[in-house]
C-alpha cells in the first residue's frame, strides 16, 4: 500500500499479517470494514483460484478465508469487487456452464444469514463471447466499469441492474 503525503505518496509498503502468503491474483477489493477480497490459488481453493477474504484485526491482516462453495467452484474465480456494504459482489469466472464467453462477470448478494447466493450472470448486456474482468462499482454506486470485448476496453453501465437481479426471498 502506499500513502497520500503531503509531497505525493509514500513508498510502497508490505500489507501486515498473512494476507501475503498467498499467491494472490492482480485486483483485489475492500468493505467499509478494510476486509480484503481477493482471488488466489490459496491451499483451501475448490477448483483453479477461489474467491477468498481477509479480515483486518489490530492493524494485521487474519489469514485468508474461502467464501465457500455458494460463490467457489473448481472453475476459476477471480477479480472480485465487493460493494463496500458487503451486500453484494460482482466477479469473473472462467468457462462457467451458464457463461456466454471464457470469462464472464457473475453478481452474487449476501443473505441476512451471512451466506452469499449463488452467483447470477450478468447476461450478453454485459458479458460477450470474448470475455470480461476486472469490475469496479464508482464510489456514488451508479455506474459499473470493467475491461474486456474484443478489445480490452474499459466499458461502463448503470448500476440499476444490480436491483433488479437481487433475489426477493
Amino acid at each position: 500500500y502506499v500513502e497520500r503525503t503531503e509531497n505525493g505518496w509514500s513508498k510502497a509498503n508490505y500489507l501486515e499479517g498473512k494476507i501475503n502468503e498467498t499467491s494472490m491474483h492482480w485486483t483485489i477489493s475492500l468493505n467499509n470494514e478494510n476486509t480484503i477480497y481477493l482471488s488466489s490459488k490459496h491451499k483451501s481453493v475448490y477448483g483453479n483460484h477461489d474467491i477468498l477474504k481477509s479480515k483486518i484485526k489490530n492493524g494485521v491482516y487474519q489469514t485468508p478465508v474461502n467464501l465457500g462453495n455458494t460463490i467457489n467452484t473448481e472453475l476459476l474465480e477471480h477479480c472480485p469487487f465487493i460493494a463496500r456494504d458487503n451486500s453484494y459482489m460482482v466477479y469473473g469466472v472462467r468457462d462457467h456452464p451458464k457463461g456466454i464467453g471464457g470469462f464472464d462477470l457473475f453478481i452474487s448478494y449476501k443473505k441476512s444469514n451471512g451466506e452469499w447466493t449463488e452467483g447470477i450472470n450478468l447476461g450478453p448486456k454485459i458479458n460477450t463471447r470474448a470475455g470480461e474482468y476486472a469490475p469496479q462499482v464508482s464510489p456514488d454506486g451508479k455506474y459499473l466499469f470493467f475491461s474486456g470485448g474484443n478489445t480490452g476496453d474499459i466499458f461502463w453501465v448503470n448500476t440499476s441492474f444490480i436491483e433488479k437481479l437481487r433475489p426477493k426471498n
